[in-house]
Parts: C-alpha cells; sequence; structure tokens
C-alpha cells in the first residue's frame, strides 16, 4: 500500500531574549488531516488562544471535546478509555 507523504519546512527565525529559553506550542488540527502549529512566547498567552479556540467550538476544556464510551481492556497500568470526537464523530482512544 503505498502512502504520500508531503514534507513541509518552515523557517523559525526566533528573536528570543537571552534569558528565555522556551518557546510553547499550540497544535490545530483540522480533519481530515490537516494541522498547523503555532508558537507563542509565554504560557499566558497559548492558554488564552487555547481557551478561545475551545470556546469557539462550544467547549470548556480539551477533554470535553470527547466522549467517553468505556474502558479499553488492554493489559496497561494506566487508565485508557474507548470514546468519540464529538465534533468530528470519530472514534478515539484516550489514555
Amino acid at each position: 500500500m503505498a502512502s504520500k507523504l508531503s514534507t513541509m519546512t518552515v523557517d523559525l527565525t526566533l528573536n528570543l531574549p537571552a534569558r528565555q529559553a522556551f518557546i510553547y506550542p499550540l497544535k490545530l488540527v483540522m480533519p481530515p488531516s490537516r494541522s498547523r502549529t503555532i508558537f507563542f512566547d509565554d504560557k499566558v498567552t497559548r492558554k488564552k488562544v487555547l481557551a478561545a479556540v475551545l470556546n469557539a467550538q462550544g467547549f470548556r476544556s480539551q477533554l470535553d471535546q470527547y466522549s467517553i464510551d468505556g474502558e479499553f481492556d488492554g493489559q496497561t497500568e494506566n487508565m485508557i478509555y474507548v470514546g468519540t470526537h464529538k465534533a468530528s464523530n470519530q472514534p478515539v482512544i484516550i489514555k
């Protein structure tokens, strides 16, 4: 089975102050298979943008995007749940 793989290279030239060594990414996934990553220079702005995106979709939190349908019967130490993504109706596994 052949698959098409597309690679996009983005030049991230960051002019960060010497005291700042971190950037905070926010990945936005759009059906069926597109995504964009936005980078922020502080956690507060990233958190505000995430809250605005979720609010625009009608959700209060990231977990509010999913309905939990049951537990996954795997041999793991952590709880794993089977659910459904509310907006796309796609089945998901939540760990």
